[in-house]
């Protein structure tokens, strides 16, 4: 008797669970009128796709770490989310603590930072207001005899909020970014310190200058 009533609540969960899951579905699809398939997600069985310790600075090659934050700097100079208030702060880098806004601040000069609030930053704050998304790939760091680097990468930009079923538009471009001629390293100064005890982002504690951006 007791196994028999068992069998009936875990029936009725059952069709309860899949209920839910419908109407759910449902609602969520209810502008579009589409069907999705569901798919599982399989985790990355390389070791450079998996969450693993944070590693020193020191024991991450110099050229490696010079790619990290050029990658780091791209993506800043470009990505947009649906957030009035990122764009807003990332735009306005006139403040005491406008490090911990944007890396911007930290890794380039102050002429490289006023072009692109002149230029980038309006249309960010614009595409953010008409919710759009747009992720930064970044596919090749290249470096010239002359200490220049080639940046080739490639943004994806979603123009229409909340629909699964709409593609990105792609822009593939070209930077070019003039380093200053400085060892990389990390800098442990007190300031820095404190620095990043207030919030202030990483990036900023390396000792590395972009003098000048070019894209074509």
């Amino acid at each position: 008797m007791k196994k028999s009533v068992l069998i009936f609540v875990a029936a009725i969960l059952l069709v309860a669970m899949l209920g839910s899951l419908f109407f759910a579905g449902a609602i969520y699809d209810a502008e579009n009128k589409a069907d999705i398939d569901t798919f599982f997600f399989e985790p990355g069985i390389s070791p450079d796709q998996r969450i693993e310790m944070p590693v020193d600075a020191e024991n991450i090659p110099v050229n490696r770490l010079r790619q990290m934050l050029i990658s780091r700097f791209v993506n800043e100079y470009f990505y947009v989310i649906p957030v009035v208030e990122n764009a807003t702060a990332r735009s306005n880098l006139a403040g005491a603590d406008s490090k911990s806004v944007s890396p911007l601040v930290g890794l380039s000069a102050p002429n490289v930072t006023k072009k692109w609030q002149q230029t980038v930053a309006p249309d960010i704050v614009k595409m953010t207001e008409d919710k759009m998304l747009r992720f930064v790939d970044v596919r090749k760091i290249s470096e010239a005899e002359s200490g220049h680097l080639t940046v080739e990468y490639e943004l994806r930009t979603w123009t229409r909020p909340n629909d699964v079923l709409a593609k990105p538009e792609i822009e593939k471009g070209t930077m070019y970014i003039e380093l200053k001629d400085q060892p990389l390293k990390v800098d442990n100064s007190q300031e820095t310190v404190q620095n990043l005890q207030e919030g202030y982002d990483p990036a900023s504690a390396f000792k590395f200058f972009i003098l000048s951006v070019e894209r074509d």
